[in-house]
């Protein structure tokens, strides 16, 4: 398939909508799955079944070799640990148990090249025939020597914090951690994958290479270039004391090889980033204008110096429409249960999100929140598939996906709030309300 051809759903002779292969594959539809559909302003929006497993997040290690600021470790007490090669074989057998076998991505809340198997850990999971393995790291410890195994061990994406691009301001979030360095083993991760990694692409993705690198030459009959796996993607997480660094982060990242890149705000685990949030207005701002908030419809804008200050001002009040596409900061939606996702920490117990592998403090202002870790499942206990499709898990993936949630964010006003563990209008463990991810304020890769 071209690029430029759209995918085109087709009517039958009994006016049944005919989605293409590639689309029912993807959102694992199958013969009998229910489909839940979303009205919007210019159509519908189609959810992923909720039976369907697509990705696994996967935490070898909850240790680090840095003390940066930003860190949940900073927030909670809880013991740090390996996984084993025990846990780890049924992390494998689980994912085996899947046709096909979901994406896997390796990161949570460690640095996962700390974990002495980490580079196997890939190798075997993309033998498995997983459709994209992937990995953050934090850099430091990307050598020429785990770069090298991680190409070969077909690594599709490789993502990489930078919180800064000056020494000044990296240095200042990232503990123990020297920027030259990072950017040095990044330079000598390109290099090596296109030392190893020269191989004939199709059409379409030297076309996607070549017109982001500026290099199109219009000659389709060359067919080799070094290709983009492991892709390179460059996530950063933003605060006052860095925004304007992500100019500069964009061009630098280019250069490196990056095609890819991942903005997320701060999450204030102690209070001392508070002041470091960009998103003060969206938080806690007491009652709304209905319980959904008001819609505003505007047309295609740039933001700038004139319209900036305005605009920020009142996104936390509407839900906004730029050029016909949502931008409200209030969607509403759970990234990991849309994505069809689930979570495994490095002790082998199942959660549905990122956000509920740990408990852990938050802030939102002077509001300390406690965030207590939601556990679907135990691997050492039972098997994935058993696990994912537990009639309780599966419910609580149903309910998130409908978001019947009160819009704790906007309102944070009650005594409920503090916890993660009931609201204003239901009592059932984990409420996701006041969750950040959901409303468009964190994002993970």
């Amino acid at each position: 398939m071209n690029l430029r051809d759209p995918l085109i759903a087709q009517v039958d002779a009994e006016g049944r909508l005919v989605l293409p292969a590639k689309v029912t594959a993807e959102l694992g539809l199958a013969p009998g799955s229910a489909v839940s559909l979303d009205l919007l302003e210019n159509g519908y929006r189609l959810h992923r079944p909720v039976e369907h497993l697509a990705k696994v997040y996967v935490e070898p290690t909850s240790r680090c070799n840095l003390n940066c600021r930003t860190c949940i470790r900073n927030a909670w007490e809880e013991p740090m640990g390996d996984m084993t090669a025990e846990t780890f074989a049924r992390v494998l057998e689980g994912l085996q148990a899947f046709d096909p076998p979901p994406a896997v991505f390796f990161g949570g809340f460690g640095e996962p090249l700390a974990h002495p198997s980490t580079l196997d850990m890939v190798a075997q999971v993309k033998a498995l025939g997983s459709p994209k393995v992937g990995l953050i790291t934090n850099g430091c410890l990307l050598n020429e020597r785990v770069s090298t195994a991680l190409i070969e061990a077909g690594l599709d994406d490789l993502w990489v914090s930078l919180d800064g691009i000056r020494p000044e301001s990296y240095g200042d979030v990232r503990l123990g951690a020297y920027l030259p360095q990072v950017l040095d083993n990044l330079r000598e991760f390109k290099e090596t994958r296109e030392r190893l990694r020269l191989t004939p692409l199709s059409y379409d993705d030297r076309l996607k290479y070549e017109l982001f690198t500026q290099t199109w030459t219009g000659d389709p009959e060359r067919h080799v270039l070094p290709t983009l796996k492991p892709r390179l993607g460059i996530a950063f997480v933003a605060m006052r004391r860095n925004i304007a660094d992500l100019p500069k982060l964009w061009a630098a990242g280019r250069d490196l090889g990056a095609t890819q890149f991942l903005v997320s705000n701060v999450i204030p685990y102690t209070k001392d980033l508070v002041p470091e949030i960009l998103y003060p207005d969206l938080l806690g701002m007491g009652p709304v204008p209905t319980l959904w908030h008001d819609s505003v419809r505007m047309p295609v804008m740039q933001v700038n110096e004139t319209t900036s200050r305005v605009l920020a001002g009142a996104l936390s009040w509407y839900d906004w429409q730029f050029g016909g596409t949502d931008v409200s900061g209030v969607t509403r939606s759970c990234p990991f249960i849309e994505g069809g996702t689930t979570s495994i920490g490095w002790d082998g117990k199942v959660s549905p999100c990122l956000a509920l592998v740990h408990s852990h403090t938050e802030f939102f202002g002077d509001q300390e929140r406690k965030i207590t870790r939601h556990v679907a499942g135990n691997l050492r206990e039972r098997g994935l598939k058993e696990i994912w499709s537990d009639p309780g898990y599966v419910d609580f993936r149903r309910r998130v996906q409908e978001f019947d949630f009160p819009p704790c964010v906007a309102c944070g006003g009650c005594n409920l709030f503090e916890t993660n563990e009931e609201d204003c209008e239901d009592d059932t463990f984990p409420r996701c309300g006041a969750c950040l991810w959901a409303h468009g304020l964190i994002r993970c890769p």
